[in-house]
């Protein structure tokens, strides 16, 4: 075996001995079920759970529910992009398989499966009052709180803390005119060693992805936010928007390279982790996920060389803005075993469990309390900047207003944001997304209700995940 794959071996074998660990807890223990119902004991659920697989930190949190509760929890991980898992979430419902009692819920699928979803709010509204009012909001259709907030994700700019100091950058840009200014300067100076080297990388394919870096970009010139939050009003087509759309268009060739419009999130993680990036776009969530731990794996070329902060905004009175990603845990009106159910939904979104799991699984957390907390912010530094973009900057793709009909008008705009950074007059394709846009939420007025919906199930589904 070679030198070369000797080194590779060993990184390997560190990445997947970081990724198996559950982190140094300083002695703490896995949070007691407070209150346990006896009548429980013996039941058996299934939690239909989005992701690869079971993190340690999870397999510990449900020995210890069952161990305190005596009900015994079986996990199905549905490791597959986000349109099939909602297209296996459809199947699911429209049949009415009582065998799966929770499920993983993203935040963009929240209104299209509230109708077979278990209203939570007479068992746990009380641990609701703890998370963040947005998400609350979110999770509540009809009067109905069909979910609790389970972990946070939202948008932020991670950036290479050496490289700003290595070119005389005392801090990381707050507006695009800084990323851009800095990002060019970086870029030239470490092209002289490394040629694939770039300034700045995104995921800037036509999927899911790119709905969240339009909505960022709109929102972050003054642009609107796709819907109107309050009226609903279509706010794809106005100066600001233009102007933010442009702008990305202009990045390609320049500070970003022009093969970015095939990248996924996860290629522009890559980019990011290889050392070849100044600054990137990306999730929270991969802090604390397999991405994270890869980044500061030994021998990784980034490893304590890199740090996150909100997503820049134009110059002037704009605001800066982050996607919001979170997920939630809800129960199947199909279920069998409603009661066991819920209590394993309460535990896993409660306030010492989210405590736990921010402490010792990097996972953040759905609770505004917990960026405030002494211990939890010694132990997890980075949760300060977390909890400063989700009070301040956090804003949602209309995925509520939307509901069943989400999943396509993210197509219409994702595609027309991706025409424009393909080089299509920008006018011409948001005065296109817009008239689109339209015609789609006035085809809805004419579907049939979520009643009528709900023995059939959502139709349609969302495009590529961008996650």
């Amino acid at each position: 075996m070679n030198i070369g794959m000797v080194r590779l071996l060993s990184l390997w074998l560190a990445i997947m001995l970081n990724a198996c660990q559950v982190k140094p807890s300083s002695g703490l223990q896995s949070p007691p079920v407070l209150h346990p119902d006896p009548r429980l004991r013996g039941s058996s659920i299934t939690w239909y759970k989005y992701g690869k697989d079971m993190s340690a930190a999870e397999r510990t949190l449900l020995d210890r529910f069952t161990a305190d509760t005596g009900i015994r929890v079986k996990v199905i991980p549905f490791p597959v992009p986000i349109p099939e898992a909602y297209a296996s979430y459809q199947q699911v419902f429209k049949t009415r398989r009582a065998d799966l009692d929770v499920f993983s819920v993203d935040i963009i699928w929240t209104k299209a499966f509230a109708p077979y979803l278990v209203d939570l709010r007479p068992a746990l509204g009380a641990v609701a009052r703890d998370h963040f009012p947005d998400m609350i909001r979110n999770n509540t259709v009809g009067g109905r709180l069909i979910g609790i907030p389970f972990v946070s994700n939202v948008g932020a700019l991670y950036y290479r803390t050496d490289l700003l100091k290595k070119y005389g950058f005392r801090g990381p840009p707050t507006t695009w005119e800084d990323l851009e200014r800095m990002a060019k300067t970086i870029q030239a100076g470490e092209r002289a060693h490394n040629p694939e080297f770039t300034g700045f990388v995104w995921p800037g394919a036509a999927e899911e992805a790119l709905t969240n870096d339009g909505l960022e970009w709109q929102v972050s010139h003054g642009g609107g936010q796709i819907l109107n939050p309050r009226t609903g009003a279509i706010e794809v087509n106005n100066p600001r928007a233009i102007a933010a759309f442009k702008r990305a268009a202009g990045w390609l060739g320049t500070i970003s390279p022009p093969g970015l419009r095939s990248f996924s999130g996860d290629d522009a993680f890559d980019c990011f982790m290889k050392g070849n990036a100044a600054f990137a776009r990306l999730w929270i969530a991969s802090w604390g996920h397999r991405q994270y731990l890869t980044a500061n794996a030994p021998g990784s070329p980034i490893r304590s060389r890199f740090d996150i902060t909100v997503l820049p905004h134009a110059r002037g009175p704009y605001p800066p803005a982050s996607s919001r990603g979170e997920w939630q845990l809800g129960v199947s009106i199909f279920s069998k075993k409603r009661e066991a159910a819920i209590e394993f939904v309460g535990y896993m979104t409660s306030y010492a469990v989210q405590r736990w799991r921010a402490m010792n699984a990097d996972l953040p957390p759905t609770i505004p309390a917990l960026y405030r907390d002494p211990e939890v912010l010694r132990t997890e530094p980075y949760l300060k900047t977390v909890g400063w973009i989700l009070d301040r900057y956090a804003v949602a793709r209309p995925s509520w207003q939307a509901g069943v009909r989400y999943n396509e008008l993210s197509r219409l705009y994702f595609e027309g944001v991706g025409a424009i950074l393909q080089g299509k007059d920008v006018s011409h394709a948001v005065a296109t997304m817009e008239r689109d846009i339209r015609l789609l939420l006035n085809s809805a007025r004419s579907a049939p209700s979520e009643r009528e919906s709900r023995s059939r199930g959502p139709v349609t589904g969302p495009g590529r995940a961008g996650r």
